[in-house]
């Protein structure tokens, strides 16, 4: 069972749920704070002191007058809770124990049109990143990553190979080959075609998306 609240912050916390209109418990608070283990608040109120002081005067036809000054001051006065220094009394944990109680959540709002069709467009993104940081092709029974990072080895590896010259090479299980010159070239195109699939399915995916 939790309260919170704070007035700076114009927000709170039910238990799990977020709140964004303050609570009415029937008591004054700026900030509250109950759990099962804490029960406390503050309060601050503003009040206007009024200072007067009278004195007479002599006008300019020698009669007395009287003279009242007034002065009106802001001032910020502490009172019971301020200073998040007050206990909360067994009358107000009752009350918020019973805004708890009886507390409904709101509805959570309906998604625009707009807002469905983004949330779906980023899914497909998601999966389809997923898929180019996962590809694998097969070249002579062997299986070989085939994401970006994968490929830019390939690349180095084939500028600096000889045509007969065989380098090692970790395949997609963890097993170590030897791939010659011609192979990684091979290795190269397949990995291109196999983003291009890739990339050509979520493209169609995204479109099916947009023309709902």
């Amino acid at each position: 069972m939790k309260l919170i609240w704070n007035d700076k912050q114009n927000t709170g916390t039910l238990n799990e749920h977020t709140l964004n209109d303050k609570p009415n418990l029937g008591f004054e608070y700026c900030f509250l704070y109950f759990t099962e283990h804490t029960a406390q608040y503050m309060i601050s109120e503003n009040t206007k002191t009024i200072l007067e002081d009278v004195e007479e005067k002599q006008n300019e036809a020698g009669e007395l007058e009287t003279v009242t000054k007034t002065i009106t001051k802001q001032v910020e006065k502490q009172v019971a809770g301020y200073g998040f220094n007050t206990d909360l009394n067994e009358e107000q944990i009752t009350k918020i124990k019973e805004y708890i109680k009886n507390y409904i959540p709101p509805k959570p709002k309906e998604p625009t049109k707009e807002e469905i069709i983004k949330g779906k467009l980023n899914e497909l993104n998601i999966q389809r990143q997923h898929e180019l940081d996962n590809a694998i092709i097969e070249l002579d029974g062997i299986k070989l990553d085939a994401d970006e990072t994968s490929q830019t080895r390939m690349t180095r590896a084939l500028a600096v190979l000889e045509d007969e010259e065989k380098q090692f090479w970790v395949a997609a299980d963890d097993s170590m080959v030897r791939l010659t010159k011609a192979q990684f070239k091979q290795a190269l195109k397949l990995a291109g075609l196999k983003q291009t699939q890739i990339w050509t399915k979520y493209a169609q995916l995204k479109q099916g998306v947009l023309n709902v």
